[in-house]
């Protein structure tokens, strides 16, 4: 494999969990299903940068595979550039653009920005050179 040393490490496929991460194909994945039988663990898997990406592949169970290491931080939401792009901000003011999610979480987002403004709170991860918005917090409701 040629991921950078920082952004990986290794351990052996059958400690790896459903739920848990891998790199399949080169791109860091949460793992949805896995199957062991004889010796071989099969594992199919959802990239978590690239929405609707799936891999899946066998290994022996002994096999070192690669886990990645993201980061995760919270941005507050400043702005959404033309449906496409989210200007946000670190808690030490240092501002970012990514790209705008796409599907039901961009459209909850845009939603949940016309109503709160700057409460909304996006969850980033990174992985090498990539990163994605993944999910957000909006105020709770007063009920």
């Amino acid at each position: 494999m040629s991921e950078d040393t920082d952004s990986v490490y290794y351990c052996s496929a059958s400690l790896i969990s459903k739920r848990g991460l891998i790199v399949l194909n080169k791109r860091p994945c949460r793992v949805s299903e896995i199957k062991e039988e004889d010796g071989k663990v099969h594992m199919v898997a959802h990239d978590i940068l690239i929405e609707d990406k799936e891999y899946q592949n066998t290994f022996a169970s002994d096999d070192e595979v690669g886990v990645p290491v993201v980061d995760r931080k919270n941005y507050q939401l400043q702005k959404i550039i033309k449906g496409k792009t989210l200007l946000l901000q670190s808690d030490d003011g240092k501002e970012k653009e990514i790209a705008m999610p796409t599907g039901d979480l961009g459209e909850e987002l845009e939603r949940a920005f016309e109503r709160y403004g700057k409460e909304v709170m996006v969850l980033v991860i990174s992985w090498e050179n990539e990163e994605a918005a993944i999910s957000f917090k909006a105020p709770e409701e007063d009920e």
